[in-house]
Order: C-alpha cells, then structure tokens, then sequence
C-alpha cells in the first residue's frame, strides 16, 4: 500500500444546478447521519436554500465540509438527480478507485483527524477545496480495494443488524408499556413533587454556578456525573471526572444514590435514568435534576420511563426554557404530572424491562465488541 495525493483518486465536481422545472429533493448537511439520509426537502428552483446548488449522480461520494462532522454518503441510484448542500463537497471516483473504498476511508477515524487539521474559518471551521487537495488516499489495487470493501461492509453490517435489534427490544418496551398505562384515564394522578421520598434532598438540582467547576476536578474520587454519560439513554461511566471526597460532602445535596431519578436539565431536557446498584458513590453536575422515589408509591423503574414517554415529555416540552441551551428547571418539574397505578402493575412492568434489559446489556456488550473490531479493521486498512 501507498499513499497518494487525493486528486489521483476523486474529482471535485461542483456541478451546480441549473434551472428546472417542478420541485426536486434537496439533502442539507444536517439530513445525513451515520445510517444513511434521514429526510429530504423538496425545492422548487426559484424558492430553493442558496446552499442547495450542487448536483450529484450515481457512483458520486458527498462528504461533509465541517470540521468534527463525520458525514458521507454514497449516491446510489435512488438518490440519483439530488441536490445536495454546498456544506458537502461532491466527489467523483476516479478509475482506480472504488467508490465504496473511498467512503469507508473518508469514514475512517484517520481520514476524519486529517480533514480535521486542515479545516479553517472564524466561526464554523470547515475544509476548503484548496486544503482537500492537499491531502492522501491509501492507495491499493482494485481487486484489493474490492476485497477490503467486502470485509468492511460484512463487519458494519454486522454491527447495524445489532443496532436493529436493540432498537426492536426498546420498541417491545414501549408496546408493553403502552398495553399496561396507555390509558392515563384508568388510573389516579399526582404531581411529581408527591411521590419523591420523605427525606431531605430528595427533589434537588446540581450544583449551582461555581459551586463546582473542572478546578474542582482530581484524578480519583467520587464520580461527578456529567450530560455525556446519559447521552445515550443509558449509564455509560466509560468517561467521568471525579472530586475529592471533601468537595463531594460539600455538594451532598446533588449526591445521587441507586434508584435515584436523574433528569437531565440542559441540553437534551427531560431524559431521565434511573442510578443503578453498579454506580459507586457520585455527584450530579449542574446538568441534572433528581428525584429520590417514595419506594412504596412509586417503582423508580416504571417512573424512569414514564418521564421518557409521551405523556410526560409533551408536558416537559411546555415548560422548558428555550434560550441559547434549553433549560428545565427543578421547579417546573415539580408541578409536572404524571399516573399513580396500583404499585403491584409497576412492579409487574419493572420485571419485564429488568429482563430485557439484561438481553440488551449482553448485545451492547457484543456491539462494543463489533465497533472494536470494525475500527481495528480500519485502522489495518487506512493508517
């Protein structure tokens, strides 16, 4: 394997789109994620963005101008005729080159930090033509590239069917869910505020303002939970930061114990985790809001997901404060409403999510197994 220079495997097309007729569909930067397009517009030429001026064809590869934005796509024959933002820049495979060999090395974790170095600008950092010019493509022959291109696709396949069926098992939960409390009519309600558990501290908020910073943060001690650990709607303590003993008994009002209800303020307002046995002792940042249970009203399980749901969401999203970052505020939380079925239902539904969830950590576990193979295979074929 060799490197070369980038223009030796792609053309930079910049075919810009002339007038039509009709309406035609428009892909924006923000309508690509890892698994393919989400949505199209649909455009019609006089009313059209002043981005949505590039024109791709079949066998062309788009790939995201700005910088930490892992983005590209392959156009296929059903994306044919599409316009595309000119926040991508539209790539033409040259004949040594296999497109589908291009678009997992412009996926690659080495093909990203490289595009990464060369982005520029003042405000949104993005590459330019000139900077993409400059940079290399490990070069195979094409039968080599073909069978790089078989294994790679084999491996993410594997790794998507995974995804499908967690996705399938969080599905089963909800019909489940839906089957047992759907009917909010069936069953008496109460405010929040009045199933949280007789002691002190248990409706809080984290810290306020610089009651706890990252000049409190040590290498060891008690975990502070941070937005980025509940991001994925799970417990995930792989990254934290920690504060020393002493600072944690200053900020014993934000401690969170197992079965606590952690709400996540900022950001991605209204998700809620409920802290599990597993979780040494910790403290929420100024990120979350919390309910400790009354356990003989309320299953922290079933009012982990009966926040998530719907029924509570559509409320939360009434009272969240829409500035630069949305914000949800312990004191709206406390009025929201929610169901109070008989306790002996909730514990019925808590066995079946302890059950399933259980599959589900056995196939995260498997699925970290397949990304680590998969960004090895990468690193094998690309670095």
């Amino acid at each position: 394997m060799n490197r070369v220079d980038i223009l030796e495997a792609v053309k930079i097309t910049n075919n810009r789109v002339k007038p039509f007729d009709g309406k035609k569909r428009y892909l924006a930067t923000g309508n690509l994620s890892n698994q393919g397009i989400d949505n199209f517009l649909f455009v019609d030429y006089e009313n059209k963005p002043s981005r949505a001026d590039l024109m791709v064809s079949e066998g062309d590869l788009i790939l995201a101008r700005m910088k930490a934005t892992n983005k590209v796509f392959l156009i296929d024959c059903d994306s044919e005729d599409l316009i595309v933002s000119t926040g991508f820049l539209t790539l033409k495979p040259k004949d040594d080159f296999d497109g589908r060999y291009l678009y997992h090395y412009f996926r690659s974790k080495t093909f990203q930090q490289l595009k990464d170095r060369f982005c520029s600008g003042a405000t949104q950092k993005a590459i330019n033509n000139n900077s993409f010019k400059r940079l290399k493509v490990p070069h195979y022959e094409i039968e080599q590239q073909k069978r790089i291109v078989q294994i790679l696709d084999a491996t993410d396949n594997l790794r998507q069917k995974r995804k499908e069926q967690l996705a399938l098992l969080d599905d089963y939960l909800k019909s489940v869910f839906l089957d047992m409390f759907g009917d909010p009519e069936k069953f008496p309600k109460c405010k929040i505020k009045k199933i949280a558990a007789n002691r002190k501290y248990s409706l809080s908020s984290g810290p306020f303002g610089s009651n706890l910073t990252s000049k409190d943060y040590v290498k060891e001690g008690v975990i502070v939970l941070r937005g980025l650990n509940v991001s994925k709607g799970f417990l995930d303590i792989s990254n934290v930061k920690y504060i020393s003993e002493k600072k944690a008994n200053e900020l014993i009002r934000s401690e969170v114990v197992p079965n606590d209800i952690v709400i996540v303020a900022v950001g991605s307002s209204g998700l809620a985790l409920r802290i599990p046995k597993t979780l040494p002792r910790a403290i929420m940042s100024q990120n979350f809001n919390k309910i400790s249970p009354h356990m003989g009203k309320i299953n922290p399980l079933f009012l982990q997901f009966y926040i998530n749901s719907d029924f509570v969401q559509r409320q939360f999203r009434k009272k969240v404060t829409d500035t630069v970052r949305t914000f949800l505020s312990l004191t709206k939380i406390k009025d929201v409403e929610i169901i109070l079925p008989p306790i002996e239902m909730q514990d019925k539904y808590s066995d079946i999510f302890e059950q399933v969830e259980q599959i589900k950590q056995k196939m995260r576990a498997s699925l970290d197994e397949m990304d680590n193979h998969f960004n090895a295979l990468m690193q094998r074929y690309f670095e």
